[in-house]
């Protein structure tokens, strides 16, 4: 961030047992398990280094047990950057054989650009039936 501080994506059970959050602390601090990737040179990524965060959105979905109220929970965090990208992170599954995500899962994906977003029902693009 431009103040040099960090922000983490992660997954969450504040609300529901499925959730994706955020974490203005550093997760090494916050967490016991925990993995890091060095994203600098990937191509989804590289673009994106250096570029400023103007916007963040989360994305609301509910979940419903037999015989209780809906429950909202946070299933998606849009980013958007100063030229216009965006990625998303989803608390869902990638099913590769079907080529599609699955929430309400304890996994963290994430997809890149508004398109992609589409394609996987992600976001703005999400169904609230």
């Amino acid at each position: 961030m431009a103040d040099g501080s960090v922000c983490g994506i992660i997954w969450d059970h504040e609300f529901a047992q499925y959730g994706v959050g955020a974490s203005r602390v550093s997760l090494s601090n916050q967490l016991t398990n925990y993995r890091v990737w060095d994203v600098t040179s990937d191509s989804h990524w590289a673009c994106l280094v250096d570029k400023a965060i103007i916007n963040a959105q989360v994305y609301w979905s509910w979940i419903q047990y037999e015989g209780q109220q809906r429950q909202q929970y946070p299933q998606d965090i849009e980013i958007e950057f100063e030229d216009g990208s965006v990625v998303l992170f989803s608390a869902s599954q990638y099913h590769q054989n079907e080529d599609n995500l699955w929430g309400m899962s304890d996994d963290i994906a994430v997809v890149f650009g508004k398109e992609s977003a589409h394609r996987y029902s992600l976001g703005p693009y999400a169904s609230d039936d």
